[in-house]
This record gives structure tokens, C-alpha cells and sequence, in this order.
């Protein structure tokens, strides 16, 4: 489950175009709020940020079935749940469940997931009371829209670990990437 499909509805389409395209389609109102009851239920295996690096230009396009579906969401990912948790309309606990160890557990990832001995130091670290506004053009992404653009946010991740190395702190990305490709397995 997508960001994105917790947060907006199709009426983002008529206010946005072709910048809140996406795969699935987002839906009603009331699709939107199954997924949310859902998520609280513990149902989903993962909420997910979407990552679709198109151009701006791309997604510009006047012939809406020849726009390119998709749009950053990691650097929006954690405001926007973090709204809906604040409006009581998302639980935290589950949020977290599905954003770490749940996933891990469902992709087979040893050593992801959880804070605890013998795991990888693989942190987030946010502040849930910094206010700040949607602003693209300051993405590290190299697509510089979101149909979040001025969307006034409160709560935002400050630092990231990946096995106990720093890959993202004081606001900027390290200079050396310390990821690696975990092959997919399912459990």
C-alpha cells in the first residue's frame, strides 16, 4: 500500500493533472478510508513510498494518457502519515509495523525490521513536531514535483542508518552511498 493511496483521493486529479498520475489510479473517498481502516486493522504487509523519477516536463504533457505514472513520495512519506496520524486517522503503532518490521519479515530480510540485539542499525530518526511546507524543488529526487506541493506538513525524518553508517544527516545525504540490493525473498 502506497503514501500516496492513504493521503489523496481522485479529486487530486482534477487538481493537480498529470502530476498525481499514478498506478493504481487513486480512488474515492471512500476507498481511501477502507485503506486507512485497514492499516489500523493491521491488514497491509507494507506501506510503501512511491518512486518514479520522471521529469517534470514529462508529467506536464497535455494528453493525459501519454503522462507517465508515478511521483516521488520518500521525501513526503513521513509528513503525510504523520498528518493522518495526527487527525486520528491512522494508528502509529501500526504505521511503524508496516513501514519496518512487517516488510522484513514478509521479504525474508534478516537483521531488518526491528531495533534489537544482533539486528542491523538500520534507523530513521524524526522529529514528529517540525513544521515545514511541501516545496519539490528542494527534493533530492531528481523529479522536482509532487501533487503535495504546498501541502503545510508537521513531523519529518532529520537522520537515516543503514548497518550503523550515517546516509542521511543534518539535512543533507552522505557523500558515499552504504546501501546494498537485497534480493527479494518470500516468506
Amino acid at each position: 500500500m502506497t503514501v500516496h493511496h492513504l493521503a489523496l483521493t481522485e479529486e487530486a486529479v482534477l487538481r493537480e493533472g498529470g502530476m498525481a498520475k499514478v498506478n493504481p489510479p487513486l480512488r474515492s473517498s471512500r476507498d481511501v478510508q477502507a485503506l486507512r481502516a485497514s492499516v489500523n486493522d493491521g491488514v497491509p504487509i507494507a506501506i510503501v513510498s512511491d518512486h518514479a523519477p520522471h521529469l517534470i516536463e514529462d508529467k506536464r504533457n497535455e494528453n493525459y494518457d501519454d503522462i507517465p505514472s508515478g511521483f516521488p513520495g520518500l521525501e513526503t512519506a513521513f509528513g503525510v502519515l504523520n498528518r493522518l496520524v495526527r487527525r486520528g486517522e491512522l494508528d502509529m503503532a501500526q504505521v511503524v509495523r508496516e513501514l519496518t518490521s512487517k516488510p522484513a519479515r514478509r521479504f525474508g530480510l534478516n537483521g531488518k525490521g526491528s531495533i534489537a540485539f544482533r539486528m542491523d542499525a538500520d534507523l530513521t530518526i524524526v522529529d514528529p513536531d517540525i513544521k515545514w511546507k511541501v516545496n519539490p524543488s528542494q527534493f533530492y529526487s531528481k523529479s522536482k514535483f509532487s501533487p503535495f506541493n504546498g501541502y503545510e506538513l508537521q513531523g519529518k525524518v532529520v537522520a537515516t542508518m543503514i548497518r550503523g553508517n550515517w546516509a542521511f544527516k543534518d539535512g543533507k545525504p552522505a557523500e558515499t552511498a552504504s546501501g546494498e540490493v537485497l534480493k527479494k525473498r518470500w516468506t
